[in-house]
């Protein structure tokens, strides 16, 4: 791989990380109200770094790199891809309604 393709290559993954975290930014308030409505919190920690509380644990929220974390055992977050930030709020509502139907 020759070091241009490898400067092109990292150019296309910055702006696409910064194009994640822009749409989280303006999708913030939106999903902060409906996860309050379901009785979770959304929190926005920095720029790149969220947070989905729950009453099972946190759920760590990168838009940028398109990755969720939780260090606790929380319920698998079905997502489209790729995700916003109101779809992972959606996606834990839908996903804690599951667990307690059962």
């Amino acid at each position: 791989m020759s070091s241009e393709h490898f400067v092109e290559q990292r150019a296309v993954s910055q702006f696409v990380r910064q194009e994640g975290r822009d749409r989280a930014a303006e999708s913030f308030d939106a999903a902060r109200v409906i996860a309050a409505r379901a009785g979770l919190e959304l929190v926005r920690f920095t720029e790149s770094h969220y947070g989905l509380k729950t009453p099972r644990g946190q759920l760590n929220i990168y838009p940028g790199n398109q990755r969720l974390y939780g260090r606790q055992p929380l319920p698998f977050v079905r997502t489209p891809t790729p995700w916003a930030l109101l779809d992972v709020v959606q996606g834990m509502i839908a996903a804690l309604a599951k667990l307690e139907a059962k």
